[in-house]
């Protein structure tokens, strides 16, 4: 006859005085503890260190302003053959002309603009020199790369919207995001240390 192990009889005593969903949720967390011997833990998932406010904002916008460009593109040849009918071909290729300057002029210019903006940043399991940076893609979803802590350096770009700078990358962190454990002190230190290690061109002599 088996014996339960004192552990397992324990776990059982405990798990049976629980509700019933948490029951369930602690039979399939037991199930897993006794098939891998180890207990359950989330040193295996990506950490949030970083969120961006507006992340919905810039992804609702860059999808609104494709749908507009898509937009003049398909009716670019509908607006033609109705003005080409109606014997005004010369006023049909003007509007479609503006149909796509406005389309893909808002696109363009949102795409440089949010490009930079930080989404989200991901601890990376395993790697505690690196992160997983969340930028927009051009149709508004997620491009995830991975960021080194030591090629964090001061963004030396015009762009309106930059914070640091990474393998010729430049991000952008939202003043009002919401930085998580010590990410702020971490980011800050990174950025200040290549700002004071970068040399200083007009103090760079002696005077001499």
């Amino acid at each position: 006859m088996l014996r339960c192990r004192p552990a397992l009889r324990t776990a059982l005593h405990c798990r049976a005085s629980l509700p019933c969903g948490l029951r369930q949720l602690s039979s399939r967390l037991l199930c897993r503890q006794l098939s891998t011997g180890e207990p359950d833990t989330a040193s295996d998932r990506p950490k949030l260190l970083f969120e961006g406010p507006k992340a919905a904002m810039v992804t609702t916008m860059k999808r609104v302003s494709i749908g507009n460009l898509t937009f003049a593109i398909t009716a670019t040849p509908l607006l033609l053959y109705a003005t080409q009918i109606g014997g005004a071909p010369g006023s049909g290729i003007a509007m479609s002309a503006l149909l796509l300057a406005f389309g893909g002029g808002t696109t363009a210019g949102l795409t440089f603009i949010t490009k930079t903006y930080v989404k989200r940043i991901l601890t990376i399991p395993g790697q505690s020199a690196a992160m997983a940076v969340v930028t927009p893609t051009f149709f508004g979803g997620d491009r995830s790369t991975q960021v080194e802590w030591d090629a964090i350096q001061v963004a030396d770009s015009m762009h309106p919207f930059a914070t640091f700078e990474a393998d010729g990358r430049i991000y952008y962190l939202d003043e009002m995001g919401l930085p998580h454990d010590d990410f702020a002190e971490k980011i800050e230190a990174a950025v200040n240390w290549t700002k004071a290690d970068k040399p200083d061109d007009a103090g760079g002599s002696d005077g001499s």
